[in-house]
């Protein structure tokens, strides 16, 4: 997969933006990006598929994924500052946040393949060589996204991709974790009591 050139990296633009149509579920229109259907829901809404095209940060014909946040959060959020700065393989990139009205579309590396749940629901139980390398690399995706002083809030089978060449890839970056309540099965303890999340509970 292509990726952004250097001096179009780590870009927040404040450029309008609207929505085709009123409705909530409507196709979001981000500038510098064509986009597409929607690659899944979750609790924070939809994650659409996108096309950098002419004035993003991607190179252009660069597939990328896009969610759309509230606009209480907008672009101030120090959360979102610090992920377009984070690279790691095993990390999903956060590689552009634009303002739009309704508050930003945030623009991220989209990464194909199947999630570590979905393979564990399709197959026999993982090999423990399979298993030490994927919590391995997970790990080492974990602890650089910590010394950055950022903690996931929903580490689950569900948030790591397979990509192709089995590469686990750790995904749902950019929610703000206050209001991660996790998934359940796979939350630590503490937040079982309602506690916050932390780097420890990622581990």
């Amino acid at each position: 997969m292509s990726r952004p050139s250097a001096r179009n990296r780590h870009r927040v633009r404040r450029r309008p933006g609207r929505r085709r149509g009123g409705s909530a579920g409507s196709t979001p229109q981000v500038p510098g990006y064509r986009v597409g259907p929607p690659l899944g829901f979750g609790a924070r809404g939809a994650l659409w598929s996108a096309t950098a095209i002419a004035g993003a940060a991607a190179d252009v014909g660069r597939s990328c994924a896009v969610s759309v946040a509230d606009a209480r959060r907008g672009v101030r959020n120090e959360r979102l500052s610090t992920l377009l700065e984070v690279r790691h393989e095993c990390l999903a990139e956060v590689l552009e946040v634009i303002a739009l009205r309704e508050g930003c579309a945030i623009v991220s590396e989209r990464i194909d393949g199947p999630t570590l749940a979905v393979v564990r629901a399709s197959r026999a139980a993982l090999e423990i060589g399979e298993v030490a390398a994927v919590v391995s690399r997970v790990a080492d995706g974990l602890a650089h996204l910590h010394s950055r002083g950022v903690t996931h809030g929903d580490v689950s089978p569900a948030n790591v991709v397979l990509a192709d060449p089995g590469r686990p890839v750790l995904v749902d970056l950019v929610g703000p974790v206050e209001a991660e309540a996790g998934t359940a099965g796979f939350r630590p303890p503490e937040r079982e009591r309602g506690e916050p999340a932390s780097p420890a509970g990622d581990v």
